[in-house]
């Protein structure tokens, strides 16, 4: 539901899809592990968690999501940087109107500054952590 809402933001977004390779005819915006065949640069979109939140009326929750801007180590630092920063501006302080089909209103959507992911058992990448607050319509 939320990686939904939160893919569809960035798909319908001007700037971000273009700078993305192309998997499945579509910018690589996965909310599913990344294939082995995926070019980069590429974007995944997780839920890592979340709480209760609400009122006595109604129930909701506050999700922590993971935008992962990643590359194969072609691009350069900067470049990654700058995508994870379209990412981060286009989704802190957004409302998810994608939500209301399932139920519920998007209270507030903000997004942390990137941090660089420098795994070595992984491609480099930033992170874009979200904190989305949702409640029953």
């Amino acid at each position: 539901m939320i990686e939904d809402a939160i893919y569809e933001a960035i798909k319908a977004d001007a700037d971000i899809p273009p700078l993305l390779a192309q998997y499945g005819g579509a910018a690589a915006i996965l909310t599913a592990e990344i294939p082995a065949d995926c070019a980069f640069p590429a974007i995944y979109i997780e839920q890592a968690g979340g709480e209760n939140w609400g009122c006595r009326a109604k129930k909701g929750g506050v999700a922590t999501v993971n935008v992962r801007v990643f590359e194969n180590k072609k691009l350069s630092r900067k470049s990654l940087r700058d995508i994870a920063w379209k990412v981060q501006r286009l989704l802190d302080r957004h409302a998810l109107p994608t939500l209301a089909a399932d139920g519920y209103d998007n209270v507030g959507c903000i997004a942390d500054p990137p941090l660089f992911d420098d795994d070595p058992l992984t491609f480099p990448g930033y992170v874009v952590r979200l904190r989305v607050r949702f409640i029953q319509s």
